[in-house]
């Protein structure tokens, strides 16, 4: 059986290298192959301008977008959890142990 699950799927056709003509429609390179591309001796394209110019921008976050991020909610849950869970032990020994999990966890 685990000899069959190697096999399965090698006589399937795999990626491969794009051809020229494969190549022209990838987005990366559609704005060079038309700019250079010839109609019966003729430019197809005359000219290009960019119609928008992507501007860096400082991200500015407010105390909300830090609280309500799933990273700090999850973090507080767990804390929350874990005090929750050491409140209800009322055995030294069980808090200690319990504490110590959460630490290696």
């Amino acid at each position: 059986m685990v000899a069959l699950w190697n096999e399965f799927g090698h006589w399937l056709p795999s990626d491969h290298v794009a051809t020229t003509r494969e190549e022209m429609y990838l987005p990366d390179n559609l704005k060079e192959h038309v700019e250079k591309a010839n109609i019966g001796g003729q430019k197809l394209v005359l000219g290009s301008r960019d119609l928008f110019t992507k501007t860096p921008q400082k991200a500015v976050l407010s105390w909300q977008d830090i609280l309500l991020d799933p990273q700090t909610i999850f973090f507080l849950l767990g804390i929350f959890t874990i005090l929750f869970t050491n409140w209800q032990n009322k055995n030294l020994k069980n808090r200690l142990y319990s504490i110590s999990f959460y630490l290696v966890l």
